[in-house]
């Protein structure tokens, strides 16, 4: 009698962390504290979504996760490269080889087609390839748009134009994907085939993604949620855990009133490859 055996899913990596994270803008009397003491891991396999109210920090916490920003205290490392006292330069260039970012805005060069596009982010990240636009159309296949490989931006719907995005993300095999209201622009359809699509290409083991958004309709893509409040991480949840499994909050910070009411929804979603 012959037994089947599962393979084992790969253990996870950190493949980013932030220790006491501070942001601090102006001085004296002007003086604003936006982040308060961020501690977060993202880990390979992945999908964390970053939620919080507008003024809660999400968007100066990705620039400091993404190497934009620098913090006014604390560690960051990413993938494995310590930030800590890193000039302007050094942060570029960690930036560069190990992030790939996803806007909400898209940010498509209107002049370039898809494939330019995606092969511009091969050039910043100064990838050795040998065959730079099949590289890059092999991305885009992988979003599902090989067939679009020629055409300019003008020419692209909503949701073609943020799958051109997450190709030029994932150009290079960057270790860390970051993604700024990926679904905020695109109509339910449209966003969630990009959710769906950000799911399928966080389960690489030796990637994480990191999504901030609004948008609930995300949640059930997620592996994992993390709340920002007023400055602070104030709770984390793993959709289809019960509260004393998933839910945790940073002792001495303040405390979510309430449990975890995010329910695990059963079967996935396929990426719909028309818009």
């Amino acid at each position: 009698m012959s037994v089947m055996v599962e393979a084992a899913k790969p253990p996870s990596k950190v493949m980013l962390e932030a220790k006491g994270i501070v942001k601090v803008f102006g001085t004296g009397a002007g003086e604003v504290k936006v982040l308060k003491g961020i501690d977060l891991q993202l880990r390979s396999g992945e999908l964390t979504l970053l939620m919080g109210p507008s003024g809660s920090g999400k968007t100066t916490l990705l620039s400091i996760l993404g190497c934009i920003l620098t913090p006014t205290e604390g560690d960051l490392e990413v993938a494995g490269n310590s930030t800590e006292g890193l000039d302007a330069e050094g942060l570029a260039d960690v930036r560069r080889k190990n992030v790939g970012f996803v806007f909400q805005g898209y940010n498509l060069f209107p002049t370039m087609t898809a494939t330019e596009n995606v092969m511009l982010a091969l050039d910043v990240r100064s990838a050795l390839v040998v065959d730079a636009p099949a590289h890059a159309v092999g991305a885009l296949d992988a979003v599902g748009l090989a067939h679009r490989a020629t055409a300019f931006p003008s020419k692209l719907s909503g949701g073609e134009k943020q799958r051109v995005a997450i190709a030029r993300a994932l150009a290079g095999s960057p270790s860390v994907i970051l993604a700024d209201e990926p679904t905020a622009a695109l109509d339910a359809e449209n966003g969630r085939a990009v959710m769906a699509l950000l799911s399928e290409v966080a389960k690489d083991p030796n990637r994480a993604v990191l999504a901030v958004t609004h948008d609930h309709r995300t949640i059930p893509y997620a592996d994992r949620i993390i709340r920002i409040e007023d400055g602070y991480i104030v709770g984390e949840e793993r959709p289809g855990e019960t509260p004393d499994q998933g839910s945790k909050t940073h002792a001495g910070k303040r405390r979510r009133s309430g449990t975890n009411k995010t329910k695990a929804l059963g079967g996935r979603y396929r990426i719909r490859r028309h818009d």
